[in-house]
């Protein structure tokens, strides 16, 4: 829900070395729809056991694990694979201002008790239920106390209405209009302002530049309706666009019939799968660039790359050069650190860095100085 809280989910996301992956030991249901396949099934990998993946007839998957530690503890997820990048012109920033509107509940929670509900139950909105959405996922989250059947049945029923039960109206999109200005608000520093002229140099000719503030324009949310977020809910929140995902002390219970009698009736609110929009290539025509930003008081220089040649599938090979650009990384930003500490250079901050960005491996050296003063 909060802008920076985004960027840092994305930084990570895009940087992992080290990925979980989930096994093939569970039970897959007739299939009507044709699941997305799992990430390991294009891995040199062997997944880890422990984990039990399946699908459903809909299309929609889960995966689960029993994990004692912490006791009695369960966290549950809901990944919809939609985000900023699925939205047309006139609707930026909808999916995350959607995010929002989830909370004000559905069939199962309504007249905006499900904050209540939780907190009844020992829960607290932010801590244990929150959300986030980034560029092309948006994620629910729960932790629950405890791992029985009825408070499972709870985070069940609020990924339901997640998925297929929620009720809009305009009352509730204009509550939250004055709450998501405030957060674009807050979110609006010289550091976001530039990393955005980033993006647009960086990655022209792409889907991307715009749609990197994932919370949108104020111009464009103001016209947000219920019939708008009505319309894009329809669109996108679809069994094959989602993965439900749960770990916790189960103590030898498996939560699978709870998951298909949660999930198994849900169907598509609209005839057919949207198509998820060509995100371009990046035209790299603007190698030299300035970006001038009079609020920020350091004048900062940096080198940037940008490569297409991440693979759709996560090799031993690949893995181990991740690896090894990392480390050299770490070392380099070590010896930068350790010349920051004396007087012999000439500015303030310095970092290495590489990153994926969806499709594109981006990195390079970026290094700040105090401004001449005239």
């Amino acid at each position: 829900m909060n802008q920076t809280h985004i960027y840092k989910h994305i930084k990570s996301y895009l940087s992992l070395t080290l990925v979980l992956v989930l096994c093939t030991t569970g039970t897959i249901f007739a299939k009507q729809v044709t699941p997305k396949k799992w990430f390991h099934e294009s891995s040199e990998f062997t997944p880890d056991s422990r984990v039990n993946y399946g699908a459903l007839a809909n299309g929609m998957r889960f995966a689960w694990m029993a994990n004692p530690e912490p006791k009695d503890r369960c966290y549950a997820r809901l990944h919809v694979a939609v985000g900023s990048l699925n939205e047309e012109e006139h609707e930026q920033g909808l999916a995350h201002y959607l995010e929002h509107l989830v909370f004000h509940g559905g069939k199962n929670f309504p007249n905006n008790t499900l904050i209540s509900r939780f907190q009844e139950n020992g829960m607290a909105f932010g801590e244990d239920l929150n959300a986030y959405t980034s560029f092309d996922e948006t994620v629910y989250q729960v932790n629950l106390p405890s791992c029985t059947k009825d408070t499972l049945k709870m985070a069940l029923d609020f990924f339901q209405d997640t998925a297929s039960g929620l009720t809009f109206n305009d009352d509730d999109v204009n509550r939250e209009r004055p709450i998501i200005d405030a957060e674009d608000s807050t979110g609006d520093t010289p550091d976001s302002r530039i990393r955005m002229k980033k993006y647009d140099h960086l990655l022209d000719g792409t889907r991307y530049p715009k749609r990197a503030h994932v919370i949108g324009t104020k111009s464009i949310r103001d016209k947000f309706t219920a019939k708008t977020a009505r319309h894009f809910y329809k669109k996108w929140y679809r069994p094959e666009n989602m993965t439900l995902v749960l770990v916790g002390d189960l103590q030898d219970e498996n939560p699978e019939k709870q998951i298909a009698d949660a999930f198994s009736s849900f169907k598509g609110l609209s005839e057919n799968p949207a198509v998820t929009p060509a995100m371009g290539t990046p035209t790299l025509d603007r190698l030299l660039y300035v970006i001038a930003q009079k609020t920020t008081s350091n004048v900062a220089v940096g080198l940037n790359f940008i490569n297409k040649d991440r693979k759709k599938s996560f090799t031993i090979k690949s893995a181990r050069k991740n690896i090894n650009l990392s480390l050299a990384l770490q070392m380099l930003n070590r010896r930068l650190t350790r010349a920051l500490q004396t007087n012999d250079v000439p500015f303030v901050n310095v970092g290495a860095y590489q990153f994926y960005f969806m499709d594109e491996r981006l990195g390079g050296i970026s290094m700040s100085a105090q401004p001449l003063l005239h």
